[in-house]
């Protein structure tokens, strides 16, 4: 069972998150769909104006999603870790202080991606190593996971010698937690959603944001077929790919919102 102090952390981390989730139903409007891809829900089985909302509205959201809940989570392991400083991500562990990089899953932690996230961990982990020279602190580089296939391992970055842009990593050491052993790692926890779960406050803060989303779904529904009828046309998906056209070359602009007294 989660702590009084626990639940307050999670209260605090997860604030961000329900306010711009809030913020961004009461900004979108049906506009705000008919800019998607039309064709692509077409392809994908929609056929009239409320199969088109539903698969386009999840769309939408999926879209901005991963960008809040990657801050989100970001926030709770500050919140958690008892010492985490989200300015610069460092983390203090006995006479060890740890510069960090923390990731949402491991496929955000890939490619090209993965050689910036370790460039910029390594210029942070640097600058400390100089500030803490004089202090005899030893300063070391972390990437944290949060979701994955558990592990605990020490990196050292291979580069191959025909990779003349990539030299500045070669032989870059930094520990690489994932999942479990991360959040074991970082705040003493197994299972950070087992203490998320403990915390009965949230209830009132999701059924807010299901009362919100179910809200923005049903106007731009309401949005679509009221634009239909005005132009005088049928339900179906070419006209409402029509409608995006329209929208598209400027025909069909979207009137001016008038703020909520």
């Amino acid at each position: 069972m989660s702590t009084n102090t626990e639940r307050q952390q999670i209260l605090r981390a997860l604030g961000d998150f329900f306010e711009r989730r809030l913020k961004f139903y009461a900004e979108k409007d049906i506009f705000d769909l008919l800019r998607k891809d039309v064709l692509l829900f077409a392809l994908k089985g929609a056929t009239n104006s409320e199969s088109f909302v539903s698969e386009a509205f999840a769309a939408l959201e999926s879209s901005s999603e991963e960008g809040a809940m990657g801050d989100a989570w970001q926030q709770i392991a500050t919140e958690l870790s008892g010492g985490l400083e989200s300015g610069d991500l460092t983390l203090k562990r006995e006479d060890t202080l740890w510069v960090m990089e923390i990731k949402s899953q491991t496929n955000t932690f890939s490619g090209a991606a993965r050689l910036q996230t370790l460039r910029t961990l390594k210029v942070k982990r640097d600058g400390q190593r100089r500030v803490r020279r004089a202090r005899h602190t030893d300063v070391h580089a972390a990437i944290g996971i949060i979701r994955g296939k558990s592990r605990d391992d020490w990196i050292t970055h291979p580069v191959d010698p025909t990779d003349a842009v990539n030299q500045d990593l070669k032989g870059f050491n930094y520990r690489y937690l994932v999942g479990e052993p991360f959040w074991i790692w970082l705040a003493g926890r197994p299972n950070l959603l087992a203490v998320i779960s403990d915390v009965p406050e949230l209830a009132t803060e999701i059924k807010k944001l299901e009362t919100a989303r179910n809200a923005s779904k049903a106007q731009m529904l309401t949005e679509l077929r009221t634009l239909l009828r005005s132009n005088s046309l049928p339900d179906d998906m070419p006209s409402i790919m029509l409608l995006a056209d329209r929208h598209h070359s400027g025909v069909l602009r979207r009137k001016r919102r008038v703020p909520k007294k």
